[in-house]
């Protein structure tokens, strides 16, 4: 794990960005969220850190938690700049650095595991299609893990590759997937 902004700027050659605009043209943010503007898009991001604009706070902002991962930017940027990496790499540091404010927990592991924004906006496009949001509260390996154990309620035996409690709806629930 890199030990400094400066240091992922260098290890994601964020220098190399030539300005184009190519990262901000396939950035699936402005679709996603009402409140997108440059700050938030790759190449502000970029310019705020290569500039030395609150490098110290960049990694309290808000904005670094607001990308998707998609990885469109880097695909497409003539430059080889790794945006996508850079983002990652902030957060980390950001987490590692104590600034977990846009993050979220998963209620299984612990683990830090989805940005904020994100998880706000998957939250609110679930409640439209009238979905359960329940395994949002999880991060991707302890939702595989919980839904495995939900199976082998269903099909009468007992899956669980960790022996932590299935999360659901009901106290019953806590229990399903639960090795004894």
């Amino acid at each position: 794990m890199a030990r400094s902004v400066d240091e992922i700027i260098n290890d994601k050659k964020v220098f190399y960005c030539v300005e184009c605009g190519k990262c901000v043209a396939v950035c699936p943010m402005a679709e996603v969220y009402q409140e997108f503007a440059y700050e938030l898009s790759p190449r502000g991001i970029n310019k705020r850190a290569l500039l030395g604009f609150d490098v110290l706070d960049i990694l309290k902002d808000k904005k670094i938690w607001f990308c998707l991962g998609c990885t469109a930017c880097t695909e497409i940027c003539p430059a080889g700049v790794k945006y996508a990496e850079f983002i990652e790499s902030l957060r980390l540091l950001a987490i590692k650095e104590g600034n977990t404010d846009y993050c979220v927990k998963c209620k299984r592991c612990g683990d830090y595991y989805i940005p904020t924004p994100i998880l706000d906006n998957m939250r609110g496009a679930l409640e439209k299609m009238k979905v359960d949001s329940q395994f949002l509260n999880l991060c991707p390996e302890c939702r595989r893990r919980n839904f495995a154990g939900m199976l082998g309620t269903v099909y009468g035996n007992m899956v669980s590759y960790d022996g932590k409690p299935v999360i659901g709806d009901s106290k019953e629930d806590d229990n399903i997937g639960r090795v004894s």
